[in-house]
């Protein structure tokens, strides 16, 4: 997308004459959040919150953004044209409080000359120790353990129960090698592994530095262990994993997915696993989340997590410090440092 121009002589007019009026500049989060992202924009600007968990359906989301000039919204928000529409010319930026923004409609901001920003680099530590917790207790049956000790199944001590791989010396194949996936492949370094990636740009200070090894994408699938994903949602990547990628895996290997549901085909990756083709896999994100696919619940070579990716309390507070930063610098004419490239 081209860079566009945010100070259309309309909207500067129509900005100058709030400001001689001394007119509040309009905040509306969509969501409940953690503090103090709430109550540091509520100093500076006039904001209301939907303060509830649960998300707005299609149609209260547009009568809530009736009027606002800044939008903080969640992942799962749908910021449709309509939405647009609905807030009016007034809207100056969509702030996301997360680093994915594939719920956004980009080119319509574009037109509409609405910045969009989003929190990329605030969640690349809890990603990746997450990344390492679900694979840890895929592998290791941690899941599958606690269950049948809470359930009085564990009678005695048994050498074959849930005896699974290590990671230690195992290859991990990373599948998008940005500020998350790269921080997945500095950890990996502390269990010994071997780390291969593939990526649309090849990284070549990043192998000298974190000493990783480039191959192909099907040389991931062939090659790897555990294959953790680490990409963006673009129609580039949707159904990257599919059922030929997954009939390239090794019987004893791991799919881990940690970015966006939609990069899994998950009617073939349940069948991978009912078959056995592959020996588990962990998912944060869901292909039609919050629905799962037909079988997948019921698989016992799973672990499923609900979207913990950036559950941390460092982690959000960064997020929202992220938040409060754009949207106060966009309500000011100035720039936002965290846009997406193009919005």
């Amino acid at each position: 997308m081209t860079e566009i121009s945010h100070e259309a002589p309309q909207e500067r007019q129509a900005m100058e004459e709030r400001a001689d009026r001394q007119e509040p500049l309009r905040v509306v989060i969509t969501r409940k959040t953690p503090e103090p992202l709430a109550q540091t924009l509520r100093d500076r600007f006039d904001v209301t919150l939907h303060d509830s968990v649960q998300p707005l359906k299609p149609d209260e989301l547009r009568d809530f953004v009736k009027g606002a000039h800044a939008i903080v919204s969640i992942a799962d928000d749908k910021i449709t044209s309509e939405v647009f529409d609905a807030a009016g010319p007034q809207l100056r930026i969509v702030a996301q409080y997360a680093v994915g923004y594939d719920n956004i409609d980009l080119d319509v901001a574009v037109k509409r000359h609405i910045w969009v920003t989003h929190t990329p680099g605030a969640e690349n530590s809890a990603v990746g120790e997450l990344t390492f917790g679900v694979a840890l207790a895929l592998l290791r049956g941690i899941v599958l353990g606690d269950r049948m000790v809470r359930s009085g199944q564990f009678h005695f001590w048994n050498g074959f129960t849930l005896v699974g791989p290590e990671l230690d010396r195992a290859t991990l194949g990373i599948i998008g090698l940005g500020q998350i996936g790269s921080t997945v492949a500095e950890r990996a370094k502390g269990f010994n592994m071997r780390v291969i990636y593939y990526d649309v740009l090849r990284k070549h200070k990043l192998e000298d530095a974190i000493g990783v090894e480039y191959v192909e994408l099907e040389e991931v699938f062939r090659q790897a262990d555990v294959v953790t994903l680490h990409v963006p949602l673009t129609p580039e990547t949707r159904h990257l994993v599919n059922r030929e990628r997954l009939l390239l895996m090794k019987p004893s290997g791991y799919l881990l997915n940690l970015c966006r549901g939609p990069v899994v085909d998950e009617t073939a990756l349940v069948q991978a696993l009912k078959s056995h083709k592959i020996a588990g896999a962990a998912l944060d994100v869901y292909e039609h989340e919050p629905k799962l696919t037909p079988g997948l619940a019921a698989l016992e070579n799973v672990v499923l997590t609900p979207h913990l990716g950036s559950s941390s309390w460092p982690a959000r507070e960064a997020m929202g410090r992220m938040v409060v930063n754009s949207v106060t610098e966009a309500l000011n004419g100035i720039i936002p440092t965290n846009r997406v490239e193009g919005a």
